[in-house]
């Protein structure tokens, strides 16, 4: 392997086998990014990759302690010369590309990103963003880095580890399965609480470089009582028994990418599926049958060879792409990207892996290296801080960069908090200039068009509250996956009830994505996590989940004599809204959504609402009627972009419901 003489870490043999595990786990990842329809579960091919990089880093490890070699400067030198030369390429051209291709928002987000990625912190990063008012996630270039970052956390402190317990002279075995043990307890409780805290947060990942740091350890006490790096199938009487297990191990992992879905609850006990398959096949040793002919074939180790730089470019391209395009591109395009990538991943091995990473003088790399890696990461943070890098060319029209703005109801109104008594994760935003007569209770898409009523009722001169709970059904009794939705409703609606002078409710929420429980038809695949009806948590059936839930709202308000209208939600598109703008000069599409596909979209929570509305004498305004005419449904007015995404209205959209007319009242 080619290391330098200043190097003392004992290296373990080559497998090719491993090698074509990892390209089964590149290319699992792959195919899910580019064909998430089709492959609902190949994310997990980075679960695999998780124990690979535990069982070669353990065992590296390992046999330095077993030897006296270990060095932490060695350990870490070899970790920068492995990580950061593709890493640095990839970042730089991320840069590059987008400050030509993306708006002020979108290059912000992704300075952002560089920073954290550099400082291997994207994890946390994308844990803090995610969530209901976090853009979608295939616009995000730098998406996949969250997975860099766990395992860079983890080589932070597993070395440090072992090396403490082997200098105390405690067994290894006895450190090393309880704490994955109790990570994996942590992943199971934490999956079951917050799902995607559980995905990105590192403690609920580390159990699967422990399974890793398990076989490595077996690997290197059989080494070192025998001095023959080998498996258990070089002996006769049980090599039927690891074809077996190799066989089923590889059957596990190809069966995760074909079952898992990342809506079942993933990580949790579902994550255990691949990393035991991995487990597994690694186990089998490189004379089984199935890693032999299967995996040790020379196109699989290949690309397994190719795995972490293809890994590191198969995104951003597909993701510039998506960004562009404004839309999922067409499968040929897709085809071509990930083909690219591939290319771009073979000359960034040969070209910048190979001379660095193993030159007989790469110790003389290694402070170039970090010192470049600070440097991007610091460029990628003065984007961030300078808001999107405004001054460049791409960015002609002041429109393009307030389009994509959020409201001003983002904000938590400390003021508003005090008098309603609630926690800032439920939002609440109240006019300055008159007291509030009118309150808006629903969820983000109550909270993107505050702006507009606050300046409507203002030309009244009545004030609004807005209660709106971002990801929470305006439905008394309604749980969404561990929100604390139904505390916040029961605070608004006790609000409202309390105060006489608020005598207009307006309900606003994305009604279709509720009641279907899915993201628009031409959205990337997200669906909505599951509703429970509190007083019958058995209940599956969506349609009466949110019957019941918007009847026990209305029932409230109602017979407190409040006067409700329930507004029709506006459009959602079937592209994003920013390739309405022209990127190097060109336009994409016109802007449009064919009215016939919202209809569609809306036409069974419509008649749920027209149903209740029949028994509690609510109003019902249709806000799509400002945005639909002559079968057409348009983001864009006199060249103005009206969404901040998808689905919420941003700043124009506000101004544009104003301005066009549009009447609540």
């Amino acid at each position: 392997m080619g290391t330098g003489k200043h190097l003392h870490l004992s290296l373990p043999s080559y497998r090719s086998d491993i090698d074509g595990l990892r390209a089964v786990a590149v290319i699992s990842v792959i195919l899910f990014h580019a064909f998430p329809e089709n492959v609902k579960g190949g994310f997990t091919g980075v679960d695999v990759f998780f124990v690979i990089s535990g069982y070669l880093i353990s065992l590296i490890i390992l046999k330095s302690l077993i030897k006296g070699t270990f060095s932490f400067a060695d350990f870490y030198t070899r970790r920068v010369r492995r990580i950061f030369p593709a890493l640095a390429v990839v970042l730089i051209s991320s840069l590059v590309a987008g400050w030509f291709l993306l708006f002020p928002m979108e290059y912000s987000l992704l300075g952002k990103h560089i920073a954290a990625s550099a400082a291997f912190c994207q994890n946390l990063i994308l844990w803090r963003e995610s969530g209901y008012f976090d853009v979608n996630s295939s616009v995000k270039p730098l998406l996949h880095l969250w997975s860099l970052g766990v395992e860079e956390q983890f080589y932070f402190i597993w070395p440090v580890s072992l090396w403490a317990i082997w200098k105390r002279k405690r067994g290894v075995l006895s450190f090393i399965i309880p704490v994955a043990i109790a990570s994996f307890a942590f992943n199971l409780w934490l999956t079951w609480h917050d799902q995607v805290a559980a995905f990105y947060f590192p403690f609920t990942r580390f159990w699967e470089f422990m399974a890793g740091g398990l076989l490595a350890w077996l690997t290197a006490k059989k080494v070192n009582e025998s001095n023959n790096e080998c498996s258990a199938a070089d002996e006769p009487k049980t090599r039927w028994l690891i074809n077996v297990l190799s066989l089923s191990g590889l059957a596990l992992v190809l069966l995760s990418v074909v079952v898992i879905d990342q809506d079942a609850g993933f990580p949790g006990a579902w994550a255990a599926m691949p990393v035991l398959g991995a487990a597994f096949v690694i186990y089998s040793g490189p004379k089984a049958w199935v890693n032999r002919y299967i995996l040790g074939n020379p196109l699989a180790v290949w690309i397994g060879i190719i795995s972490y730089p293809l890994y590191l470019w198969h995104w951003p391209l597909l993701s510039f792409a998506r960004v562009f395009v404004g839309r999922t591109p067409s499968i040929p395009v897709r085809l071509i990207l990930v083909a690219t990538a591939v290319l771009l991943a073979w000359l960034t091995y040969e070209v910048i892996e190979k001379p660095i990473r193993f030159n007989r003088r790469e110790i003389h790399f290694v402070p170039a290296l970090a010192s470049f890696i600070a440097v991007v990461g610091l460029g990628g943070f003065a984007v961030f801080h300078w808001n999107g890098m405004a001054i460049r060319p791409l960015v002609q029209n002041g429109n393009q960069m307030l389009a994509y703005e959020w409201p001003q109801s983002k904000k938590w109104d400390s003021q508003c908090g005090r008098l309603v008594h609630i926690k800032p994760e439920g939002y609440c935003e109240i006019s300055k200039n008159y007291p509030p007569s009118v309150a808006l209770i629903g969820d983000s898409h109550a909270n993107s068009v505050f702006d507009y009523f606050n300046a409507y009722f203002a030309n009244q001169q009545r004030g609004v509250i807005n209660l709106g709970k971002a990801g929470c059904p305006p439905f008394l009794g309604v749980e969404r996956n561990g929100e604390s939705c139904p505390a916040i409703e029961n605070t608004a609606i006790d609000y409202v009830i309390a105060h006489p002078e608020i005598n207009y409710v307006y309900i606003v929420a994305r009604f279709a994505a509720i009641q279907s429980g899915a993201d628009f038809e031409s959205e990337p695949t997200r669906s909505f996590y599951p509703l429970t009806l509190l007083s019958d948590p058995s209940l599956q059936d969506r349609n009466a989940i949110f019957k019941i839930g918007l009847a026990s709202t209305l029932d409230r308000l109602t017979k407190a004599k409040k006067n409700v209208t329930v507004l029709l939600d506006w459009p959602e598109l079937d592209f994003d809204p920013e390739s309405c703008s022209p990127r190097l000069g060109v336009v994409e599409q016109p802007c449009l959504i064919q009215e016939k596909l919202v209809t569609a979209r809306q036409a069974a929570y419509r008649e749920i609402i027209f149903e209740l509305q029949r028994t509690y004498h609510f109003k019902v305004i249709d806000m799509s009627t400002a945005f639909c005419h002559s079968g057409f449904c348009s983001a864009k007015i006199d060249g103005n972009v009206l969404y901040r995404d998808r689905q919420h209205l941003g700043v124009l959209g506000n101004q544009y419901l104003l301005t066009s007319g549009f009447r609540v009242n």
